[in-house]
């Protein structure tokens, strides 16, 4: 991976270093293992693609196996391959399933009896798809039996209808569920229940349904009746033994009758991802410590017959298990930068590592630039390898600190910095939670939980820190953490409209500062301010609307913010479109509001000193500003910004020819010298 770094000199009178560093932030894992003679194994490649896979799903006929998953280039595709009770990859090129005009994402399979039905998500037509396969992977019929915007769908059979779920989005988040037969027409009312974020998973045990979303579990029978839910943690798998269903959480495995009662809690150390099979005589579980995958053995009562052993390598990387088995063989996938499997007979699993896995689908790493922050003159930044969460640390000079960069866990992230410590926030399958790092990258402890949502932000106000996020029910939540407390109780904003876009949080002076957008599609939007307590119990401040319209015919509700702050002033910049007049707002505090005329996009403000500076771009070229001078960056689909006092930071991915794999780069800014 290559990139290019350039110094300019605070004075701003001229280039003091210019170079051409190959800053390599990408690790890719090519995993070896040990021989084990009971795992069989093949070394068949499905197919070399740019771009990344993940999110595996498996199923059997009873004798061989079909794989899906979810294939990430230039879009989101779904593909397959049949493999064999031997381990053979049946379909070297893959099977491209259901290909939409824009991305298909998260794949399940289940087999009738007679077919393989995968179903997924996709976001053109936005809505969920359901394709058909016989044994031999010809596809028999591609429908879409939900239309609309669609978070993710499952699907399961009892042996004469089907139970479809799926989940809204992306402001109702709603779980609906809906009967079809065998021919996958509608039976009966679709149902609706309480909002579900985005776990969902169903099973059935021959006769009735059981679907589990987050936090919650319902018996659902074949009629459509939804039973009262009861509570379960999340995440989550399920699987039945043809009688009673066992949920696979994160630290325990819970045995649910078949009339939807908790019978049974069992302790069980599977960290993260959890994966559940019922082989015919063994519940078998598998799932992620420190991203390697583990894997125990339960008999049919849930006692633990072998307690969780890692089943690959010392290898990190390893995400996103899942299980299969046909009554003598058990497949188990995940994913690191490839889609991989390993085939146990039955009597094996948890007994060991396996011998090397054979490779189900392979492609290169994805980089993307989620926040960068300087901390005096280093520049710190966190990006997206796959779906982990990575730390690394970059001098004014461009000189790398933090090698391959470290790995903080999965998904999305935020930085803050308080004068003597970073902290994270970190969101991952709709849990909020906050990582404290040294001045150095250090982990200081184990990240702390926050609660559920998305959007989170994070600041400080030199002492403590303060994080906000969306939760699942459309409002804002607050809260408070300093450099060694807990994390205070979650405090709402109720909204105009629920779902409203968050734009960041800022300190000023002692306190702290929201900017957010609520809209009411095709009708209105607001760009609110309001200010944060001090304490956990104090009143919420000052608020204030800086910019809205009402019965705007047009409003698509596409709309752009940036906030940030001195630590006593606060910058705003907003764009709305189609707005009254297009272009970008800059406000500072109460001041008077500045605009910059044009079809621009406002993408980021940060302050040098005195001034605030800003990012914006319109349909093909990126600026940067600052005061009456601007300069053009290198535009990205995927960057982030910094500023400090006589320098800036732009840090994008870009797609090279020769590796079609994103990278993260770095500018460094003139302090007042122009670019043009």
């Amino acid at each position: 991976m290559g990139g290019a770094i350039v110094a300019y000199d605070a004075s701003g009178d001229g280039v003091v270093s210019t170079g051409v560093t190959r800053i390599r932030l990408a690790l890719v894992l090519l995993l070896s293992f040990g021989a084990a003679a009971d795992v069989r194994v093949s070394t068949d490649v499905v197919r070399t693609a740019a771009g990344t896979q993940g999110r595996p799903a498996i199923a059997s006929d009873g004798n061989s196996f079909f794989a899906v998953w979810e294939q990430n280039g230039a879009r989101s595709s779904i593909a397959g391959t049949r493999v064999s009770a031997e381990g053979i990859i049946a379909d070297p090129a893959g099977i491209p399933i259901g290909e939409s005009p824009g991305s298909d994402h998260d794949p399940s399979v289940i087999w009738n009896g007679a077919t393989y039905v995968v179903v997924f998500w996709t976001d053109e037509p936005y809505g969920a798809k359901l394709v058909e396969l016989s044994r031999d992977g010809n596809v028999i019929r591609e429908l879409q039996p939900v239309e609309g915007l669609v978070r993710r769908v499952r699907i399961a059979w009892n042996g004469s209808a089907y139970l479809l779920a799926w989940i809204e989005n992306p402001v109702s988040l709603r779980l609906r569920l809906r009967i079809l037969d065998r021919g996958f027409q509608r039976i009966g009312q679709d149902q609706s229940i309480e909002t579900a974020f985005r776990d969902l998973e169903v099973a059935s045990n021959g006769t009735n349904f059981l679907v589990v979303w987050t936090g919650k579990a319902a018996m659902v029978s074949a009629d459509g009746s939804v039973a009262p839910p009861f509570d379960v943690p999340a995440p989550l798998a399920i699987a039945s033994d043809g009688v009673s269903y066992a949920i696979a959480l994160r630290s325990e495995v819970i045995a649910v009758s078949n009339e939807g009662k908790v019978t049974k809690h069992v302790p069980l150390a599977i960290e993260d991802a959890p994966a559940i099979a019922w082989d015919g005589s063994h519940y078998l579980v598998a799932g992620t410590r420190d991203y390697l995958v583990c894997g125990a053995e339960l008999d049919a009562a849930l006692n633990v017959t072998r307690v969780p052993v890692p089943l690959l390598s010392e290898e990190t990387g390893q995400d996103t298990p899942a299980l299969v088995s046909n009554g003598t063989q058990t497949i188990l996938t995940w994913s690191d930068i490839h889609i991989r499997a390993a085939l146990f007979e039955r009597g094996t699993f948890a007994t060991g590592p396996a011998s090397s896995p054979f490779v189900v689908s392979t492609g290169l790493a994805d980089q993307m630039p989620v926040d960068a922050l300087w901390t005096n003159d280093i520049l710190n930044v966190l990006w997206q390898e796959e779906e982990i969460l990575r730390f690394g640390q970059v001098t004014a000079t461009g000189t790398r600190l933090s090698g391959e960069g470290r790995a903080l866990g999965r998904g999305d992230g935020r930085l803050a910095w308080n004068g003597g410590l970073l902290a994270v926030v970190m969101e991952h399958d709709g849990l909020i939670e906050v990582c404290r790092l040294s001045a150095t990258g250090e982990p200081l402890d184990a990240p702390l939980r926050a609660g559920s949502g998305h959007g989170a932000r994070i600041a400080s106000n030199g002492r403590d820190f303060a994080i906000a996020w969306i939760t699942p029910e459309g409002n804002i939540a607050t809260a408070m953490f300093t450099a060694s407390s807990a994390i205070t109780l979650p405090r709402t904003i109720q909204p105009l409209h629920p779902g409203p876009s968050l734009f960041g949080i800022v300190p000023k002076n002692d306190s702290y500062v929201l900017f957010y957008l609520t809209r009411s599609p095709g009708t209105s939007f607001s760009c609110t301010y309001v200010s944060l307590p001090l304490s956990a119990e104090g009143a919420y401040g000052v608020s204030g609307v800086l910019d809205s319209a009402s019965n705007v015919s047009a409003f698509t509700g596409v709309a752009t913010g940036a906030i940030a702050s001195n630590g006593s002033r606060v910058a705003y910049a907003w764009t709305v479109s189609p707005h009254v007049e297009n272009g970008i707002h800059m406000q500072i505090d109460d001041g008077p509001a500045t605009f910059i005329a044009g079809q621009l996009t406002a993408d980021a403000i940060a302050w040098d000193g005195p001034t605030p500076v800003i990012v914006y771009s319109d349909s093909a070229r990126r600026f940067f500003r600052r005061g009456d001078d601007t300069f053009e960056l290198p535009r990205s689909s995927v960057w982030k910004f910094a500023a400090a006092p006589g320098r800036a930071a732009y840090v994008w991915g870009a797609e090279t020819p020769e590796a079609m794999r994103a990278t993260v780069r770095f500018f460094l800014a003139p302090r007042r010298r122009s670019v043009r």
